[in-house]
């Protein structure tokens, strides 16, 4: 991840900005899409700063998690059982909540590394 693109701007290791449990549960899928996506990701990282685009691209990644556990929770509550339904849409819910916190982390993050790049120009 710490080549350059092929978009000219080189790519920094995003998971260094990122705490070892979102590294452990995202860093496949985040070394997935600045792979497949290295556009969206030189385009991130020009607005968010590095640490921005990590927190950005590990949210994308537990919107994978969030579908992945809901979609056998639907299954069940279509099936009748209350009981797995409840459990599987729980966790979908608590995916969506660190999904949540992941794309306000970046927000933040971006602003600040704005000021900073406004304060050194």
């Amino acid at each position: 991840m710490g080549d350059a693109s092929e978009y000219g701007r080189p790519q920094p290791d995003l998971l260094t900005y990122l705490s070892p449990a979102v590294r452990w549960a995202c860093a496949v899928l985040i070394r997935r899409q600045v792979r497949v996506m290295p556009l969206r990701t030189s385009s991130a990282l020009g607005r968010y700063g590095p640490a921005g685009t990590a927190h950005l691209c590990a949210a994308r990644a537990f919107l994978v998690y969030v579908f992945l556990i809901s979609l056998p929770g639907v299954a069940f509550a279509l099936l009748g059982a209350g009981g797995p339904a409840t459990a599987f849409l729980a966790l979908g819910w608590v995916a969506a909540a660190f999904c949540i916190v992941e794309s306000a982390i970046s927000g933040r993050a971006g602003r600040k590394w704005r000021a900073e790049e406004q304060a050194h120009a």
